[in-house]
């Protein structure tokens, strides 16, 4: 589970940084990875930037990309925008497989 979390965080991260800050604007992303205590992996990948800017991108390789890896994890996608304010919050939450 490792290398389709890493390459979702990367595309995740690139995203942010080639689309959230345009014309050299700066800005902040930031990465978490916590543990819950129902067993749950939650990564969040939040920017300061633009904001979200799914209208027109829904058919783009990058959320192709993102959608097939959160799906081969057995996870959920959640695109918001954060609430510290401006930006967007990308949340992926992977639940544990369920006991027998």
């Amino acid at each position: 589970q490792a290398i389709p979390l890493a390459l979702l965080a990367n595309e995740l991260v690139t995203n942010a940084y080639k689309h959230a800050f345009p014309n050299d604007s700066s800005g902040a992303i930031t990465v978490s990875l916590r543990h819950t205590p129902e067993n749950a992996l939650i990564l969040r990948i939040a920017d300061t930037g633009i904001g979200l800017w799914l209208t027109g991108s829904e058919t783009g390789m990058g959320l192709k990309l993102t959608r097939a890896l959160a799906e081969q994890l057995r996870g959920t996608l959640a695109f918001a925008a954060p609430p510290e304010g401006t930006g967007t919050a990308i949340t992926l939450t992977i639940h544990p497989p369920a006991q027998a």
